[in-house]
């Protein structure tokens, strides 16, 4: 990417990286660890037609989440608790955050240098965030 003088990378974080959750210590700390790593590599290459960025999404129906989910006792009662903390009052999809990381993918993001994407849904507007009160186990 540096010889070519292009290139266009997209490190995925979390809102954990700014909004700590109980007991996911060190995937918070990783996550933040991430964000900020990818701001750096965006300012060491800039100047070398590498464009960095971060994508932060919230809750969607993958990963984390998913494996939250089914570990659930009551996964019927931890899905619908855990929508209801949404803006929206549903989890993302996966293909809604895919689609944030296309735009940071694409030629209409030439201007979009460092910066960190929430694909979060609005939660991180207004954050409430209580791990296991649904009978989930991490």
């Amino acid at each position: 990417m540096i010889d070519a003088h292009d290139g266009t990378i997209v490190a995925v974080a979390s809102v954990n990286a700014t909004l700590a959750e109980q007991q996911l210590g060190i995937y918070n700390a990783t996550k933040a660890a991430v964000r900020q790593l990818a701001r750096t590599v965006a300012l060491d290459h800039s100047r070398s037609g590498v464009r960095v960025n971060v994508l932060s999404p919230g809750p969607m129906l993958a990963g984390l989440f998913k494996r939250h989910l089914e570990s659930a006792t009551d996964s019927d009662k931890f899905l619908a608790t855990r929508s209801a903390r949404q803006p929206g009052g549903r989890i993302l999809e996966a293909r809604e955050v895919a689609q944030a990381a296309m735009f940071l993918l694409s030629s209409g993001s030439t201007a979009v240098l460092g910066a960190d994407l929430v694909a979060d849904g609005g939660l991180t507007a207004s954050f409430v965030f209580r791990t296991g009160e649904e009978g989930a186990s991490i």
